[in-house]
């Protein structure tokens, strides 16, 4: 698939990404990440997974990873090390197209998110699951802490998020309480409603 903007390297060292779609974005408040028993793990951040379109040319962000996989861990292999380009047929959620790759990019830091205009964009929902974006990130290496069973790997920085106003939201839309619930009377003053559940007796 063409895609309309071409991924490029920037003078800054950041690589800007050709269009892609977000996929749980956590751009407006950091979210707790946590370990395999579910128990809270390293500090809240901000993240996003970007959906790359099938056949989009990713070859700047490979030459990128080759790059830093050469200046971080010389003598090793890219095969060696984990790396978050993957192909989204690993995973089986709405809108992941197999074949086509993914990555997450994540910051301590809140990331600026303007629209087409370069505008600031302050509604959330704007940025919701399936929403078409470029982003800016910043490819590392990271090498594993004390206890970390996964080892060496390139990550990704996420930079800065630019919202094109497009796409189809992914993850279904948000319950409509109009259409799934009944209306009920409202409770006369003083009284309570009998509880389902009841009271318990010893």
């Amino acid at each position: 698939m063409a895609t309309k903007f071409k991924m490029q390297k920037l003078e800054n060292g950041n690589i800007r990404t050709c269009e892609v779609r977000l996929s749980f974005p956590e751009l407006f408040h950091a979210k707790q990440g946590t370990d395999d028993d579910g128990n809270p793990s390293g500090k809240p951040k901000f993240s996003t997974a970007c959906l790359f379109p099938a056949g989009a040319d990713l070859s700047v962000l490979e030459k990128e990873i080759d790059r830093v996989t050469k200046e971080e861990f010389p003598g090793k292999s890219r095969k060696s090390l984990r790396v978050g380009l993957r192909d989204q047929g690993e995973k089986d959620y709405e809108g992941y197209v197999d074949g086509a790759f993914f990555l997450s990019a994540n910051s301590l830091k809140r990331p600026p998110v303007v629209d087409r205009k370069r505008n600031p964009v302050t509604e959330e929902d704007d940025a919701y699951p399936g929403a078409d974006a470029i982003l800016t990130i910043r490819v590392y290496g990271f090498k594993p802490k004390k206890g970390d069973k996964f080892g060496a790997g390139i990550g990704f920085g996420l930079q800065a998020v630019q919202l094109l106003g497009t796409g189809d939201r992914i993850g279904g839309a948000p319950a409509n309480p109009n259409e799934e619930f009944e209306e009920l009377e409202e409770l006369e003053d003083g009284a309570s409603a009998d509880s389902i559940f009841g009271d318990d007796e010893e």
